[in-house]
């Protein structure tokens, strides 16, 4: 129902605003796996500082009716619970892209960053300009992140076809690789069966978009599963020099 499609939109704004975030060298931001992990602490923004150990948390609502999204987020400060930053977006769905960059914008603001030319480029940067491939991706990170046999059948099967909708989404094919290499990884498929699947898909988002840390994350499995660990562990390097 409306709950469930508007809690994967929450989670794909939410991994959209930490891989921006991210890529600035001058803050730490914990990946979405963390975040998942909370469920009665992100109700209030000082338990899940305090969970997470972090000096500020971004909170807030997303919710989708027709063709109509409406956010509302807050940077809290995590010791003392005063807000930070506070904004609210009404916009067509067309622009979840902009409303992602413009919460970006007011975080880097608020905690005082000037960014350079190059940080503004890569915070605003957009993995695809179609909303029907950001769909199918939103609906494939939510079952990527189930980490089952089903889920990341499911997964593969959405961002597959995020990745025909739109054949330049260099982010959906890095994650359509960790799928199969995760397969792997759990056994869920016999060894060897989803390597050269992943491989290939690794390999296109490289091609698409080199700067991508979970393309190389993917990359890294592929080659440790091929015996390559060497060239493995470089590829792990490279993933945490983009994304620490």
């Amino acid at each position: 129902g409306d709950e469930s499609a508007n809690e994967k939109l929450g989670l794909g704004m939410a991994d959209a605003v930490i891989g921006q975030m991210s890529k600035l060298k001058e803050i730490r931001v914990l990946p979405t796996s963390a975040v998942l992990k909370l469920k009665r602490e992100a109700e209030d923004p000082l338990l899940a500082a305090r969970a997470l150990k972090a000096d500020a948390v971004l909170t807030g609502t997303v919710q989708r009716s027709g063709d109509r999204i409406r956010v509302s987020v807050q940077l809290v400060d995590g010791r003392t619970g005063r807000a930070l930053s506070s904004d609210k977006f009404d916009e067509t769905f067309t622009n979840v892209f902009a409303i992602q960059d413009s919460i970006s914008s007011q975080i880097t603001k608020a905690l005082a960053i000037d960014l350079t030319a190059d940080q503004r480029k890569q915070v605003t940067k957009r993995y695809t300009k179609s909303t029907e491939a950001y769909n199918a991706y939103l609906m494939g990170l939510h079952f990527y992140n189930k980490r089952s046999k089903e889920g990341l059948e499911k997964a593969i099967d959405y961002f597959s076809q995020a990745t025909q909708l739109d054949p330049d989404y260099a982010l959906a094919y890095a994650l359509l690789a960790d799928c199969y290499c995760l397969q792997e990884y759990y056994t869920f498929v016999p060894a060897g069966q989803a390597t050269n699947n992943g491989k290939t898909a690794a390999e296109r988002a490289l091609l698409l978009d080199d700067s991508i840390a979970e393309a190389y994350v993917a990359m890294a499995m592929v080659q440790g599963f091929e015996g390559d660990y060497r060239t493995s562990m470089e590829s792990l390097r490279r993933a945490l020099e983009l994304n620490p």
